[in-house]
């Protein structure tokens, strides 16, 4: 078995875990209960682990690690209507106020 990650929240973890799993990585999470220690031990040895078993392609690990890892895009800038002036969420391509599609959107 090779540790291939760590965090103190489990819950991300558990998000490398499952990934590792869609790829049909043999994965496990090791110390998962050692937050119950946060005080009494040293940080990061209440760290939750996964380790993935010998034989997985480390390439793909990494690469599958890093992509549920990874910054999210920033959000779209928002935009002015150029109908009615109204400010629109860079989220939306239609103006919620008079129907206008984005410029960009068209």
């Amino acid at each position: 078995m090779t540790r291939v990650f760590s965090h103190p929240d489990p819950a991300i973890t558990h998000l490398v875990l499952n990934r590792l799993e869609q790829l049909g990585v043999d994965a496990v999470i090791q110390g998962e209960a050692n937050g119950r220690g946060m005080g009494e031990v040293p940080p990061i040895a209440a760290w939750s682990e996964v380790w993935v078993a010998d034989g997985a392609s480390l390439a793909d690990v990494e690469a599958a690690v890093a992509e549920v890892t990874a910054e999210p895009e920033a959000p779209p800038a928002s935009w002015t209507c150029p109908t009615c002036d109204e400010v629109v969420g860079g989220q939306f391509n239609v103006c919620w106020a008079c129907g206008t599609f984005a410029p960009d959107a068209a």
